[in-house]
């Protein structure tokens, strides 16, 4: 057994403090390591809306099956396999928004451009409403200072 004579009260928190300071950094390393990814992710997903752009946005298509056609092939790889790391390291408004963009996308594409239940404009006027202001705030976001991420992760 131990003597508790021996043990000091100095000694008890000394150790206390040393794991108060443990945790307050490992609680900066995850917020700093999620500021990074967050700041990694705006940038794939610029990249898939720039990508989009052109064949999507930019060129003029006939009908909606034209439409449809453009939209399978903008890759949603990153929606689909990132999707926890933006849900951790994005705010959640931001994340919202892209998973509405991403659902409107690959509702089109599910429907191959025919309007089933009368909900193809409801998408349509989604994803074109989205689209600009997602471009805006992933810029932003994407551009802020890593500390000022680490500190406040918000838009």
């Amino acid at each position: 057994m131990i003597d508790p004579s021996v043990i000091e009260v100095k000694q008890v928190m000394a150790a206390f403090l040393g794991a108060a300071l443990a945790l307050i950094g490992q609680g900066l390393v995850a917020r700093g390591r999620r500021a990074v990814t967050g700041r990694a992710l705006c940038i794939a997903l610029l990249e898939e809306f720039n990508a989009a752009r052109v064949d999507v946005y930019e060129r003029p298509h006939g009908d909606s099956s034209e439409f449809a056609f453009a939209l399978s092939r903008v890759s949603t790889q990153t929606f689909d396999t990132l999707f926890r790391e933006m849900v951790l390291s994005l705010p959640a408004s931001l994340t919202r928004d892209l998973m509405r963009y991403h659902l409107a996308l690959k509702a089109i594409v599910a429907s191959h451009g025919r309007d089933h239940f009368g909900a193809q404009k409801d998408f349509d006027a989604e994803l074109s409403g989205l689209y600009g202001s997602l471009l805006a705030r992933l810029e932003s976001y994407g551009g802020q200072w890593r500390l000022r991420l680490m500190l406040w992760s918000g838009e």
